[in-house]
């Protein structure tokens, strides 16, 4: 489909060369690439077979016509086994419907039908067809440089309502399940705040509250202390810089505030059961 963008539409506020709510990504074979999530993002593997391993663990093939969902703050590497091609969807917030909570889907972990994530790696649903056929526009329009943000914010809002309708509730609870719980305005807040801040109290006073009445709706929310949810952010950050960057042992220990290299090295024993330079050797393993 041959796609003509006439000129004079400089002026609309909407048309801008920034980075746009969709993208498409072409991977040859054994391409390697990293996303790192400031937004919550929809990937769909439209083309292709690729190996992806989410903050550094479980190495895992999805192949064509699936799609899964990364939560704000975490960080996949993605190896093409052959000629891949990606639909990457971001946005800020989930809404599927105006007349659909998004807070409904939430269940306990004891609940859930996926028990321990890091086992079970990404939760991965077909593309429906209804999705599939709009994948051709899209892929012209992006080619041939359509540059407004209103028309692929829209997409992405379709996209959405779209899922909301065609899959069922225990389908979309496992889609998307790393952003689900009892408060997500407030889990919400707190994953796109959290690393803006050094301590729990900094936190609490950004999003203007007092310590204690954070840290009481935050183990609400997210069933844990503040002081534990950060420490597993932090273990799972380190893991990954150890096992996907070229970053020393030095800038590590720096880029999180240990003292010395012995603290980082206790830290990785007492959490990984090894050492930081036994995780790095065994990477990809």
């Amino acid at each position: 489909m041959l796609i003509t963008i006439v000129d004079g539409h400089d002026t609309c506020p909407y048309n801008s060369n920034e980075e746009k709510n969709i993208e498409r990504l072409e991977l040859a074979e054994k391409k390697e690439c990293i996303l790192k999530t400031n937004f919550k993002k929809i990937v769909m593997v439209c083309q292709g077979v690729i190996d992806v391993s989410l903050n550094g663990y479980n190495p895992q093939e999805i192949g064509h016509h699936k799609m899964f969902y990364l939560e704000r703050g975490q960080h996949l590497k993605i190896t093409s086994i052959s000629d891949s091609e990606l639909l990457i969807f971001r946005f800020n917030k989930v809404q599927l419907c105006n007349c659909f909570s998004l807070d409904k889907l939430f269940v306990s972990p004891e609940e859930s039908s996926i028990k321990n994530k890091k086992d079970k790696g990404l939760y991965t649903l077909p593309i429906a067809r209804l999705i599939y056929l709009g994948f051709s526009l899209l892929k012209d329009c992006l080619e041939q440089g359509l540059s407004c943000k209103y028309f692929y914010r829209l997409k992405t809002e379709e996209l959405l309502f779209i899922i909301g309708k065609i899959y069922s509730m225990t389908q979309l609870r496992d889609f998307f399940r790393e952003g689900l719980s009892t408060d997500i305005s407030f889990s919400d807040q707190v994953r796109e705040n959290i690393f803006k801040y050094h301590t729990i109290q900094e936190l609490a006073q950004a999003m203007n509250y007092t310590v204690s009445g954070f840290e009481k709706r935050f183990k609400k929310v997210f069933k844990t202390t503040p002081h534990k949810w950060l420490k597993d952010k932090k273990a799972d950050k380190i893991y990954y810089d150890l096992t996907m960057t070229d970053l020393t042992m030095t800038e590590i220990t720096d880029k999180y505030n240990f003292n010395t290299n012995n603290y980082l090295i206790t830290f990785c024993k007492s959490y990984f059961g090894m050492t930081p330079g036994k995780i790095r050797k065994n990477r990809g393993v």
